[in-house]
């Protein structure tokens, strides 16, 4: 991971804030609950899976959800290639604009 990438992110929704973490090779999605799994970077490529969320039992490789990523040093833009095969992480993350929080 980036270090330019490992930081607390945050977009404030209509619905509530939504909290992304990301880890050497780990996320964290608070968004009234929360789901983590394996995160990976390759390019501008940001891959989720692994994810233990109970609306997401796909494990590796079915379970991935890849984005691209456009990162600057206060905001994170996700816009997802094709449709994340995890349907409650695809709400929190596709076309969000998160911006750093710490």
């Amino acid at each position: 991971m980036p270090p330019a990438l490992r930081a607390t992110w945050l977009f404030r929704s209509d619905t509530g804030p939504i909290r992304l973490q990301l880890s050497d090779d780990r996320y964290i999605i608070s968004a009234g609950g929360s789901a983590q799994g394996d995160v990976v970077v390759r390019g501008n490529v940001i891959s989720f899976y692994n994810s233990n969320a109970p609306s997401c039992p796909l494990r590796f490789p079915e379970g991935v959800g890849r984005y691209r990523l456009t990162v600057t040093s206060e905001t994170l833009h996700l816009t997802p290639f094709g449709k994340d095969p995890c349907g409650g992480r695809a709400p929190a993350l596709a076309n969000v604009t998160f911006e750093r929080a710490e």
